[in-house]
Order: C-alpha cells, then sequence, then structure tokens
C-alpha cells in the first residue's frame, strides 16, 4: 500500500473561492432582509402618524360642532367663518403629555354652504356660497386637514356639515 497523497493539480485556492462566494451571498441575503425590516418599520410609523392625524381632526371638528350647540340657536353664529392654522401640533398635547415626536399642522376651514346640497362649494378655497336662494346661511361645512410635519404618511382631511335648526 501506498500512503501517498493526492494531490489535485489546478484546485490550488478552491476554498478560499467558495468562501468568498458563499459571503457575497449570504451579504446580499442580510442587505435584502435589512431593507425589508426598515420598510416595515417605516410603514408602522407612518400608520401611527395617520391615526394621531385622524385624532387631531376629530378633535378640532368636535370642538367646532360643541361651540356651536352652546345656547342654541345664537351658538351656530359664534362658529366663526373662514380658515385657521395650527402648525407645531402633538398627538396627547391636551393632556399635557406628547405621545410622539412628530407634530403636525392642523388647518381648519369653516364655510357656508348651500342648505340643500353642500358638497357644491369648493373646500380647496374654503369660499362661502353667496347668501340667497339655497344658501341661507343656515348651514356650515367644516373641513379639517391635517399634515404630518416629516412626511411620513399623507395629510387626513375630515369634513362635517352642521345646520342650524331655527
Amino acid at each position: 500500500m501506498s500512503n501517498k497523497r493526492r494531490h489535485w493539480v489546478g484546485q490550488d485556492g478552491l476554498a478560499l473561492l467558495e468562501v468568498l462566494f458563499a459571503s457575497l451571498v449570504l451579504g446580499i441575503a442580510v442587505i435584502g432582509i435589512s431593507l425589508m425590516m426598515t420598510r416595515a418599520q417605516t410603514a408602522v410609523v407612518a400608520q401611527g402618524d395617520r391615526y394621531a392625524s385622524m385624532y387631531l381632526a376629530q378633535q378640532r371638528i368636535e370642538a367646532v360642532v360643541a361651540a356651536s350647540l352652546v345656547a342654541p340657536p345664537a351658538g351656530f353664529g359664534t362658529v366663526a367663518l373662514g380658515t385657521t392654522a395650527e402648525p407645531g401640533l402633538q398627538s396627547g398635547d391636551q393632556y399635557g403629555t406628547s405621545l410622539t415626536t412628530q407634530t403636525f399642522a392642523r388647518t381648519t376651514c369653516v364655510d357656508r354652504v348651500p342648505d340643500g346640497d353642500p358638497t357644491t362649494a369648493t373646500t380647496a378655497s374654503c369660499t362661502n356660497c353667496a347668501l340667497g336662494g339655497a344658501c341661507t346661511g343656515n348651514t356650515k361645512r367644516i373641513t379639517v386637514t391635517v399634515t404630518p410635519d416629516l412626511v411620513a404618511s399623507d395629510p387626513v382631511t375630515l369634513t362635517a356639515v352642521i345646520t342650524a335648526h331655527p
């Protein structure tokens, strides 16, 4: 018996190439997984911002509606027409604790609309209908748009219509 070792001709460095190729495949997989995780985290943050935006919009609509219900029907006249802007809001501010580091800009538009169809007037310019005919001044539309300052999600717009009953 011969104890000679077989020597593979031209196989020098093959193990090193196998290790390099395996490292390359593993690196591509790790990069793909990390990108997937960061996109998932961004989606979670965006959904949280959307919930906070909806909360802030609903809060403003409820405040305007509550103001119109103070001593009806005179309270309806206290709901001022026009646009108001509130920058730098945070969800939870009214309780003195901030739930997030995200800030929001809230724009409120209160406009007079025709009594029969409150959707006919445009909300983009916050313009009032001319008094007369179907526009008696007894119907007001409240449109609140909340936009996150750090753009992780889209702006949220909520609309409500209030009507004075004589």
